[in-house]
């Protein structure tokens, strides 16, 4: 029964760890401890969408539902299951013990379907866990929900108040040039009105810039810095 799951799971095993090389000893590589495993686990649930004062809640209920539902699924002999949720990250934190640090909560995306399955699963046995799941995890969704709308202005340097700054100190002629993706797109949205624009080397050596189409859809235009007619840059 697992043989068919493992040879699913190679073609992305092979991607990810090809993907994991280029990134391998970045900064937001973490090593393998208990603390970055759970920090893995977490991140897979609620990326960057819990604020800080909910965040040990969100933990808590996400670790501790989770382990349930392995138990859980695994009286029930749900290996199929278990593999394909498991087994990604196991290799991954193999790969980071014996070549070097790939564990990334990103490249484990493909383990979050079987995961909830597992939950699903977990809950449908036990009222009282379909219990705690409506009085702790529906409230976290909820925050998730406003929190995820507001991390961005304030996770990065709180945007809306340097916007605000800039509108404040502008004048006739001035432009905005931004040098990556994720101040474009704060600031095209706190800031719209301003003329801004985004360095083209943006487009040739970020991995994960965005693409022409995303680009042109949220308005971001790419102008080399010496073609820019203007007075003052910001």
């Amino acid at each position: 029964t697992m043989i068919g799951p493992a040879i699913l799971l190679l073609p992305w095993a092979v991607a990810l760890l090809g993907q994991m090389r280029n990134v391998a000893a970045g900064y937001w590589i973490e090593p393998p401890t208990l603390g970055s495993l759970i920090s893995v686990i977490y991140n897979l649930g609620w990326g960057f969408a819990i604020s800080d004062t909910f965040k040990p809640l969100a933990v808590m209920v996400t670790v501790g539902l989770l382990a349930y539902a392995l138990w859980q699924n695994w009286q029930d002999q749900r290996i199929c299951l278990l593999w394909v949720a498991v087994a990604p990250l196991v290799l991954v934190l193999a790969v980071t013990w014996i070549w070097k640090p790939v564990l990334l909560f990103r490249g484990l995306i493909g383990c979050v379907p079987a995961a909830v399955l597992l939950v699903a699963n977990a809950i449908a046995h036990e009222r009282r866990a379909a219990l705690f799941a409506a009085v702790l995890i529906v409230p976290i969704l909820v925050v998730g929900l406003v929190d995820h709308y507001r991390w961005n202005p304030t996770n990065k340097g709180d945007t809306r108040a340097i916007v605000q700054q800039v509108i404040n100190q502008i004048e006739p002629g001035d432009v905005i040039y931004h040098i990556n993706d994720g101040s474009a797109v704060g600031w095209g949205w706190y800031g719209d009105g301003l003329t801004q624009y985004e360095m083209p080397e943006c487009d040739q050596k970020n991995r994960g810039a965005l693409s022409p189409l995303t680009r042109q859809a949220l308005g971001v235009q790419l102008v080399p810095f010496d073609e820019l007619a203007t007075g003052r840059v910001w």
